[in-house]
């Protein structure tokens, strides 16, 4: 009798550790319009995040774009709230001169995803925003931020999934705003990434 209620105690007890260990209360889809509520996790129910992973390359007018991309789930939102994310790493050469390597950078475990040099979480119908205008309303492409890492600069990252001569492919282009600085200040260090322009990385 003894053995049982030991056995009945540490059921209960192992249940109230497990029901503990969960750090949200309610599921939500990522790509729905609620966000950053407390206790929520924003979870790619579609699955469309799974749909850009992978290595992608970009090698033409000498720059040399290597992507890898993978989903990150349950990132940590300061424990408030918790969501999917499409992270990643990328390699930059301009004429065959090596700007940036971070490409491991997908290999570190931060408990929150926007700490990566690519981050994107907006998922976003096609048809608007400037980018994806010719696709249709079903189709879905990612907003997010890449990390110039000679700097230190955040730009607007836009990745849309396409087949490209038969092959996946990604379809991105970069942005950063304009700056303003105190006159007399030093010149701030130029972006190096290859902004305003649309790249297409084959799948590798």
């Amino acid at each position: 009798m003894k053995q049982i209620a030991t056995l009945l105690l540490f059921l209960l007890f192992s249940g109230f550790c497990v029901a503990q260990a969960q750090p949200y209360t309610t599921i939500k889809n990522v790509a729905g319009s609620d966000f950053g509520e407390t206790g929520v996790y924003y979870k790619d129910l579609d699955h469309i995040f799974d749909n850009f992973t992978g290595t992608y390359l970009y090698d033409e007018n000498g720059i040399y774009l290597k992507f890898i991309l993978q989903k990150k789930e349950m990132s940590s939102m300061n424990n408030y709230y918790f969501e999917d994310r499409l992270i990643g790493g990328y390699q930059l050469k301009i004429n065959n001169v090596e700007i940036a390597n971070v490409l491991n950078d997908v290999d570190n475990n931060f408990s929150n995803g926007i700490k990566h040099v690519i981050s994107c979480r907006l998922i976003i119908p096609g048809g608007g925003y400037g980018f994806c205008e010719e696709c249709p309303t079903s189709e879905r492409w990612l907003m997010g931020y890449i990390k110039d890492i000679t700097t230190g600069k955040s730009c607007e990252l836009r990745i849309r999934k396409i087949i490209h001569n038969g092959q996946e492919a990604i379809k991105i282009e970069m942005f950063r705003g304009m700056e303003t600085r105190v006159a007399g200040s030093p010149t701030p260090l130029a972006i190096s990434l290859p902004l305003f322009q649309e790249l297409i990385l084959i799948k590798q």
